[in-house]
């Protein structure tokens, strides 16, 4: 597959990933109940930003020509991880040495997957009771880094002639 075709399908997915993000910071500033602390909403907002950051990390993979892994753990042993972190990158990406931290965003917050929708059924702790306001904020957080470091990926490889 050819490398623009690659930038093309991860442009496509990292614009998903960007409204998808948009509607998480909207969602997230606009409601009061939020603002207090009071809002049993902000599990939802931390699901949905382990699947941007996952989008987005996902994304970088297939600007560097490396598919990326199928699941959604994206493990530093995966041959396509490997492949990833020691891949050629657009000349003007001066970033590289942060997409070790981005890989890991992806596994850190992929733990919580099931936990942020279901809680833990087996003790009667819904996801509320797990995950609390500021671990939302640190979610919007992680997943807005990870966004600007995908876009600054994206704009140098579609500044780079070499690279496409």
């Amino acid at each position: 597959m050819s490398q623009n075709t690659n930038l093309d399908y991860a442009k496509q997915q990292m614009m998903n990933a960007g409204l998808t993000l948009s509607e998480i910071q909207n969602r997230f500033d606009s409601d009061s109940d939020f603002q207090l602390g009071l809002s049993l909403h902000h599990t939802n907002i931390i699901h949905d930003c382990q699947r941007v950051i996952e989008i987005y990390v996902k994304s970088m993979f297939k600007i560097v020509d490396v598919n990326p892994p199928t699941t959604h753990s994206i493990d530093f042993d995966n041959n396509r991880t490997k492949g990833f972190l020691s891949a050629d990158y657009p000349e003007s990406f001066e970033s590289a040495d942060e997409l070790p931290r981005a890989v890991f965003l992806t596994r850190f917050w992929e733990q919580f997957y099931t936990e942020t929708k279901y809680g833990y059924p087996e003790k009667n702790l819904r996801p509320s009771d797990l995950f609390d306001l500021d671990d939302a904020r640190r979610a919007i957080s992680h997943a807005e880094f990870v966004e600007s470091l995908a876009e600054e990926m994206k704009d140098a490889a579609e500044e780079d002639e070499d690279f496409q």
